[in-house]
């Protein structure tokens, strides 16, 4: 649920916009439009990541699960990520060894805007899935969405939020948040999505807790 309540900043008109449910691929602009603005004038306003949600992606690399969009120039944004929320990619998700396909993790948040940025949550890229060994797969990688286990014979265990999935046999965990997948003795492995794109457009209160590469 997205809600906008009208405040002063810089003696302007601007609007908090609440992200107060689990969301997936998350674009600033759009929120904003869906929340009154034109689209074409200034920007003023501030997004919220509400306590204990998460933001993530349906897919992994190369998605983001939050993207500044493009606001006007002259535009004053911020984002909070609340304490206990999460801002993450999305986990690596499948490695084939016959075919070498191999996914690595999601990223964080693309910032092709000026914004300012409190993280008192959790910012990481999707962990990268591990790699296969002879018919057992990987584990998954962490995010939000998290990876499935690698598919082969013996699938490896999905990742969760936060930790990567136990490999099958002798196969690779999928990554933690931020992380590489770890190898197995056959097969490729995923690696981390990045934490931030575009951090020269970043403003920052407080970086807090970042798991992966800022950029």
């Amino acid at each position: 649920m997205l809600y906008a309540s009208p405040q002063t900043l810089a003696n302007l008109q601007a609007r908090d916009v609440l992200i107060s449910v689990d969301q997936y691929n998350v674009i600033l602009t759009d929120l904003a439009r869906d929340n009154g603005w034109n689209g074409t004038s200034r920007y003023f306003g501030r997004f919220i990541v509400m306590p204990g949600i998460k933001v993530g992606s349906t897919t992994a690399y190369p998605a983001v699960a939050l993207k500044t969009g493009a606001f006007p120039a002259g535009s004053q944004i911020s984002l909070l990520i609340s304490a206990g929320a999460y801002v993450v990619g999305a986990g690596g998700n499948f490695a084939e060894r016959s075919s070498g396909v191999v996914n690595s993790g999601g990223h964080a948040i693309e910032a092709a805007s000026a914004i300012t940025i409190d993280n008192q949550g959790v910012i990481g890229g999707g962990g990268g899935v591990g790699g296969n060994s002879v018919y057992v797969g990987g584990g998954g990688g962490a995010g939000f969405l998290p990876g499935a286990g690698a598919n082969e014979q013996t699938s490896g265990s999905p990742g969760t939020l936060t930790t990567g999935g136990a490999g099958a046999g002798n196969a690779g965990r999928g990554g933690d948040l931020g992380k590489n997948g770890s190898p197995g003795d056959r097969g490729a492995y995923g690696l981390a999505g990045k934490a931030i794109i575009g951090n020269v457009n970043i403003t920052w209160i407080n970086q807090g807790d970042i798991r992966g590469a800022i950029t």
